[in-house]
């Protein structure tokens, strides 16, 4: 038979004496209390019970270390129950795959330190028994909080639950004997006369050594010693037993020879970010999401997740805005998260590509696109205060918004993660917010304007008399924009000596050999593009100390600070050629006139030509549609003093002249197709010709 008992948490270890189960066959009911039995016995259990450590905590504090392989500082704080001399601390793992290494955290290289209360304690042996025991020989009293920080403790080879063991030992009393093993068998006379013999000659000496070594602290014995010290059935004091503290996840390897951040500078928007990452070990399976967490400052941009050949298919999660369960290395607040659920397995390990027989790594690579942080007031202050430090994770959570509650993530569920191993990149000086701004109406296509480049320097930009180079200015206009081959709008220019242009890049060189801090303008002439560029960003960059060159060139190590702005969009993006038929001065002459909109005309919709000055058209024109709908239905307009009417048919032009007309002269000709063809109407507006010009003309 079998039953269930539990202690009462003793104040002191009970000897397996103190520990006895007695079982009473008794001859009736009444006898157990008459003290009459058939039969009983006594079973003594085979170990002590030893009290527990009381306000015992175990933490994982400082950085993120919860993968395999990961290495990071435990803290253990507790107050023991009764006084000891030792203390073994040593760990062992429950492994999510059966047959695997059970092996516990790795303690070989790790740090440890002994406060009791706010106090620091010195004397203190550290003992490495193994890689994973450890042993502290110091005086540990009752009823004080000590805790131990175990700095540089390295987890597990494998994932699973890590339970730890915390016991305290005594020091044992020294033993002696008087009598020796032969004078104990010669008989009881004989020793006990070696006996009384012995303790008068050498009572004193045995004393003295005695003494000796119970005088000894326990930091100062031997490690040898003190390892005797560890038998749990006569020494033992406090203990814990099977801690469950943190699991021991999957990890995510991140490649930072292949990571890659297209602008390293401050105040940048909208720009890529590329990842080669790959798991150990096992495998992220379908359903499974990947998150990536932005660090402090950053912005990620939604829906821009682009995964390079090689990686599984996945449903694009955009980005959340989650709170974590869970502050340690990550920061409080709100947390910006990129998120993708895996439709397809991501495997750690593949058969290698020129050996099938073999399994090798499977690293991934992926995109996403995202804005950098502001520039901090402080630059120092904030290089050391921030944490840069990209967080990648994969979790079991298969619904919708970040967790089981809508905007808390779970950290149980967590099955990868790369414990923020990747410290992020390094971000340069940025030129503040860029601004890019073209001369009033001057952003119609194909266009000669000049466009205001206004920007910030927060440093000054200085070059010596005996530097062979000088301070240049880059800019990169979209693709279409063409500057002028000497594209500065005003010449000669306070603030810059020369600027030449090459198609969307301009290249301008400071005029002084300092370039002082704060805002500053650059306007520049060029022409623009035949319609909105589809990426429409315009790229300024400062050079100190290089070649005309080395600018025009732009290698990134050359660049000293670089910025970012969104272009302008083109007002009109109607594309039209026209073309006369006869060049002929005063003659009757056939126009044509080619057109591609960018945008949609519905049916009924207007298409007007304005003719310049110097041109007549007469109420009748004769249209000729080319690749336009079919249609007839013409009718004439004219242009009278107060308003404007239908005018006659006639071969002869009927355009006013005089400074009284309402309205300009137009023909308005509507053609409308036959069933089922698009409608479209066709609308020309004549400008009045001046008298003098028509005798002008005529002469």
């Amino acid at each position: 038979f079998a039953f269930a008992a539990a202690a009462d948490w003793p104040r002191k270890t009970l000897a397996s004496s103190d520990n006895a189960f007695f079982a009473i066959i008794p001859a009736r009911a009444d006898s157990i209390v008459q003290g009459r039995a058939l039969a009983g016995g006594r079973a003594e259990l085979p170990y002590p019970v030893a009290p527990r450590f009381r306000s015992f905590s175990l933490q994982s504090v400082g950085a993120l270390a919860l993968a395999v392989r990961s290495i990071g500082d435990i803290r253990i704080t507790f107050k023991p129950v009764q006084d000891a001399e030792a203390l073994l601390v040593s760990s062992r793992l429950l492994p999510l795959v059966a047959g695997q290494s059970t092996l516990g955290a790795n303690f070989s290289t790790a740090r440890i330190q002994v406060t009791a209360g706010p106090q620091l304690l010195k004397d203190v042996l550290v003992i490495h028994e193994t890689e994973t025991r450890v042993v502290l020989a110091a005086s540990f009293l009752m009823d004080i909080t000590y805790m131990l920080m175990l700095q540089g403790v390295t987890n597990p080879l494998v994932a699973g639950r890590l339970h730890w063991k915390v016991r305290s030992f005594s020091q044992p009393s020294p033993k002696g004997s008087l009598v020796t093993a032969a004078e104990a068998a010669a008989g009881p006379s004989v020793a006990r006369a070696a006996a009384k013999q012995q303790a008068v000659a050498g009572s004193t000496s045995r004393a003295a050594a005695a003494n000796a070594a119970e005088s000894k602290k326990p930091h100062e014995q031997d490690a040898e010693v003190i390892l005797r010290w560890l038998s749990w059935e006569t020494q033992g004091r406090d203990e814990i037993l099977d801690f469950n503290a943190f699991p021991i996840l999957g990890l995510i390897t991140t490649d930072p020879t292949t990571a890659y951040l297209e602008n390293g500078f401050f105040d940048f928007p909208d720009t890529t970010v590329a990842f080669t990452i790959k798991l150990h070990p096992g495998q992220a399976v379908a359903g499974q999401r990947l998150l990536v967490f932005a660090p402090e400052g950053w912005h990620l941009r939604s829906r821009t997740f682009a995964k390079i050949p090689g990686f599984p298919s996945v449903d694009d999660l955009g980005r959340l805005q989650c709170y974590s369960s869970t502050t340690q290395g990550i920061g409080k607040g709100l947390l910006e998260i990129y998120a993708v659920r895996l439709m397809e397995p991501l495997l750690g390990m593949v058969p290698c590509r020129f050996n099938l027989q073999e399994m090798c790594d499977n690293p991934v690579r992926f995109t996403l696109r995202a804005d950098t942080p502001q520039t901090p007031g402080d630059l120092e202050r904030w290089t050391i205060e921030s944490n840069q430090g990209w967080l990648f994770q994969v979790d079991d959570y298969r619904g919708s918004g970040c967790g089981p509650e809508a905007t808390r993530l779970d950290a149980s569920l967590v099955r990868f993660t790369n414990d923020m191993h990747f410290p992020g990149f390094e971000l340069k000086e940025s030129l503040g917010q860029l601004k890019v701004v073209p001369e009033p109406s001057g952003n119609l296509p194909q266009l000669v304007t000049t466009f205001a480049v206004e920007f910030e320097t927060r440093t000054d930009l200085r070059v010596r008399a005996t530097d062979a180079g000088a301070l240049f200015l880059r800019l990169l206009a979209p693709k279409g924009i063409e500057f002028d081959l000497g594209c500065l709008a005003a010449e000669p220019d306070p603030d810059y000596a020369v600027c030449e242009g090459n198609a969307s890049l301009a290249v301008v060189q400071i005029r002084e050999a300092t370039f002082a801090t704060g805002k500053h303008l650059l306007v520049l002439r060029g022409t623009n593009a035949v319609r909105t560029p589809q990426w429409n960003w315009w790229t300024l960059e400062t050079f100190v100390n290089v070649s005309f060159q080395a600018a025009q060139a732009g290698d990134f190590k050359d660049i000293r600070q670089r910025g970012r702005a969104a272009g302008f969009s083109n007002d009109q993006s109607l594309l039209a050629t026209v073309g006369p038929g006869s060049q002929q001065v005063g003659s009757m002459t056939l126009i044509f006139l080619w057109m591609r909109p960018d945008v949609y005309v519905p049916p009924l919709g207007f298409l007007e030509l304005h003719a310049p000055q110097s041109m007549e058209l007469s109420c009748n024109p004769s249209l000729v549609f080319v690749s336009m709908p079919l249609g007839g239905d013409k009718q004439p307009w004219r242009a009278s003093p107060n308003h404007c009417q239908a005018c006659e048919r006639s071969a002869r032009p009927t355009t006013r002249r005089g400074r009284h007309s309402t309205c300009e002269p137009s023909t308005a000709t509507r053609t409308v197709a036959s069933a089922g063809v698009e409608k479209s109407i066709l609308t020309w507006h004549v400008r009045r010709v001046p008298l003098a010009t028509q005798q002008q003309r005529g002469a």
